[in-house]
């Protein structure tokens, strides 16, 4: 904070007190003279600030300077010593206050692409398309030197651009005839602007069948100085055949489900006869809602085969439009020409999304649902319905069967229901905020014989009917996964509380153990408290834990994702020496 020399003031000429009080006054009545205090707390910030007021003064008899006649007031800066030049009591010419600079300002305002006029040619051949690029400088001083860039390449324009003034640069090369063209004004940055943002734009070409150049009919020659001129001979013009090819699209079927895969075939024919028109490019893409994922490159090049198959994922619901276009060169009368195709092909794809619990996408509900229900819950994308087309398992968001936008047990045990009672079968989702929470915890290991452990996993319901169970364990190289007994499960695994109607799994990968429970046939009856997993492992500096990839899920049975609180201390199995 500033502070204030008061023993300074015994150096400042007697004739300038009374108007220095004067100064204070002025300076300091109802005006903050405290720098605000400012100090952070969290995401939010607080202020504190200041006031001094200063009351009027009281004039008092002091002496009085006897003014000169000749000086002139207020006085001039310029006519005062250097140390008093400071004195708010002198005045100075203020100075002009400065504009800001003017910039050029250049923009893209029009591309538009158009065929080259042409009269004759010697020989038969399309007329070039040209995309015409319009510049216009809408700042208020002229732009230097800079570079117009269309897709790749690179126009420079030496001659600058006055304000106001436009230009258009034509494109010969370096256009998409059939797609997406970007153009960028000043790519270089070659011109301060006014605005910087206002450089680029864009334009989608979808361009017809160019136009045909007529073939030139030559005239005769000069007559020689013969007594029988040579008699003139008019060559008959040959018709100039037009690139054109059928290209049909087909895909399986209209309707499809999310996370359905199909294949789009599509089918070139060429109907011109007498040249060669191969067809170097072949693009499919989508107009309308982006519905699906090409799992094929959309665009094949640099030579196309007469049929290309392309592989299609649906993502999401929507409705779109698959088309297909191809240009490529002809070959004709010993001469080849860039050209495109006159025609093109499309069919129109809607995506849907699959009924609740048909999770595998086949339009049912049925067992099927049930194992991809499992498969998903332990592809290791999560448990999100938004995330269900990823990890190593494709699902559909037919697995949130209970619709509560999270895929746990409680989607298993709405499956079944499903199954069995029909849509609408399953119950509410339960709130954990107006229920108590069951308890899912690793139990404490209990020792068994040749050094083995068993180590049980427990159920609290806590007053939730509960129907179905879903979970990963870390268990270490301790754990032996063989299925010497042929019952698809691991021997050292052992499910004490389900019975036959029952469907229980235990899959073994990398040092986790996948487990799923889910009660088959309604009316369910609740899982008891108690233990509804034992595991048994080596003691050999084992831990056995929860494992994230499949967050622990209870399912109720009305088919609902049970609130749960789930303990994640881990066991720990010390080494026993044999």
């Amino acid at each position: 904070m500033q502070t204030c020399n008061v023993s300074l003031l015994h150096k400042v000429k007697p004739w300038l007190l009374p108007a220095l009080g004067i100064l204070f006054l002025s300076l300091f009545s109802g005006h903050s003279i405290a720098k605000a205090d400012q100090w952070q707390k969290g995401q939010h910030a607080f202020y504190r600030t200041g006031s001094l007021l200063i009351p009027a003064l009281t004039p008092t008899a002091t002496f009085t300077p006897t003014p000169t006649p000749t000086s002139a007031w207020p006085v001039p800066c310029a006519a005062v010593g250097a140390a008093d030049a400071a004195s708010p009591l002198c005045t100075t010419t203020p100075s002009p206050t400065p504009t800001s600079a003017e910039k050029p300002d250049l923009t893209i305002t029009a591309m538009n692409w158009r065929f080259l006029p042409t009269g004759c040619s010697s020989v038969p051949q399309m007329a070039p398309p040209v995309l015409d690029i319009t510049v216009a400088n809408i700042g208020t001083a002229a732009a230097g030197p800079f570079h117009l860039l269309l897709n790749n390449t690179s126009v420079p324009v030496d001659s600058g651009l006055a304000a106001g003034a436009t230009t258009t640069i034509p494109f010969a090369n370096g256009f998409n005839p059939q797609g997406d063209n970007m153009a960028t004004v000043d790519s270089s940055h070659q011109v301060d602007e006014l605005d910087e943002s206002n450089n680029e734009s864009t334009l989608t070409l979808f361009l017809p069948i160019p136009t045909v150049i007529p073939t030139c009919t030559p005239t005769s020659g000069t007559p020689t100085a013969t007594a029988t001129p040579s008699p003139t001979v008019t060559p008959t013009n040959t018709p100039v055949k037009v690139f054109s090819v059928h290209i049909g699209v087909e895909v399986p079927k209209t309707t499809v489900q999310v996370s359905e895969t199909i294949t789009a075939l599509v089918t070139i024919e060429n109907q011109s006869i007498g040249c060669q028109y191969p067809v170097l490019e072949l693009t499919l893409f989508q107009l309308g809602d982006p519905i699906f994922r090409f799992d094929s490159p959309a665009d094949v090049h640099p030579s196309v085969a007469a049929q290309t198959v392309y592989t299609l994922t649906a993502t999401s619901p929507g409705t779109t439009t698959l088309q297909a276009r191809a240009y490529g060169e002809r070959y004709c009368d010993d001469f080849w020409q860039w050209t495109y195709v006159s025609g093109f092909s499309e069919v129109i794809t809607s995506v849907v999304p699959p009924a609740p619990g048909d999770g595998n996408g086949d339009g049912a509900v049925d067992a099927g649902d049930l194992s991809a229900c499992i498969l998903e819950l332990f592809d290791g994308d999560g448990a999100a319905v938004a995330d269900v087309a990823g990890g190593t398992y494709a699902g559909t968001t037919g697995c949130d069967a209970n619709q509560d936008n999270i895929i746990d047990a409680g989607d298993l045990s709405c499956t079944v229901l499903l199954i069995f009672a029909g849509a609408d079968a399953c119950g509410r989702p339960l709130s954990a905020v107006d229920t108590p929470l069951a308890h899912l915890r690793v139990g404490e290991a209990v020792s068994g014989q040749n050094g083995e452990h068993v180590v049980p996993i427990t159920l609290s319901s806590n007053g939730h009917a509960v129907a179905a169970a879903a979970f990963s364990l870390q268990v270490g190289d301790a754990f032996d996964p063989t299925d010497g007994d042929g019952d698809g499960l691991p021997d050292m695994v052992h499910f004490p509380e389900l019975t036959e109607d029952a469907l229980f799994t235990a899959t073994w990968q990398a040092g986790r153990l996948d487990v799923a429970m889910t009660q088959l046939t309604p009316p369910f009856t609740p899982l008891p408290d108690g233990a509804l997993l034992a595991i048994t492992v080596l003691s050999q500096n084992t831990t056995v834990a929860f494992d994230p990839v499949a967050p622990p899920s209870l399912g109720s049975t009305t088919g609902a994702s049970v609130p749960l609180y789930v303990e994640t201390s881990r066991v720990f199995l010390p080494t026993v020496l044999r």
